[in-house]
């Protein structure tokens, strides 16, 4: 009589699990009627907490010499030298607003006339980062430009590359 369970036992298992294997091999998957919505924009973590360059610093970059560059900054790793082999900029790497950047400054005979900030690894929007750069300068965006401590910053997207210019305000 105990075998007989046994085996009874045994058969309910299998036919079981025979029946779960053959339910789960079916495929009954329904084609979408609809088309899919478009994708909203990915949430980017725009935080300033760990940035290597401050927005508000910028502007206090313009009209420096050089050597006060190399002096907050050290050496750059990239110089820029016009023909004459004269330094015509500097080239640093660092991180604003959370992403990847490289700060790029201009030098009209040895002073700073222009900074530039190029997102070349963001994930952000440039509606994203307008947003972010407008709180930090506690300013409005007027079609990407700003004003702010005698400075006019321009957000611009040229060959898929974000670039912030900063500049003295006329």
């Amino acid at each position: 009589m105990k075998t007989m369970k046994r085996i009874f036992l045994s058969l309910a298992v299998v036919s079981v699990s025979a029946l779960v294997l053959f339910g789960c091999g079916s495929s009954t998957t329904e084609e979408p009627t609809e088309p899919a919505a478009e994708a909203p924009a990915a949430d980017v973590n725009l935080s300033t907490a760990n940035d290597t360059f401050q927005l508000p610093m910028l502007p206090q970059l313009l009209e420096a010499p050089d050597a006060a560059i190399v002096e907050m900054f050290g050496e750059s790793e990239n110089d820029i030298e016009d023909a004459d082999g004269n330094i015509t900029g500097r080239e640093y790497p660092g991180t604003l607003f959370g992403q990847e950047i490289r700060l790029v400054t201009t030098y009209d005979a040895d002073t700073t006339v222009q900074v530039d900030i190029a997102f070349d690894s963001t994930e952000a929007s440039i509606d994203q980062l307008a947003e972010a750069i407008s709180t930090e300068l506690g300013a409005s965006a007027d079609d990407y430009n700003w004003e702010s401590d005698g400075a006019a910053f321009a957000l611009n997207e040229v060959d898929g590359t974000l670039t912030l210019t900063v500049t003295l305000a006329e």
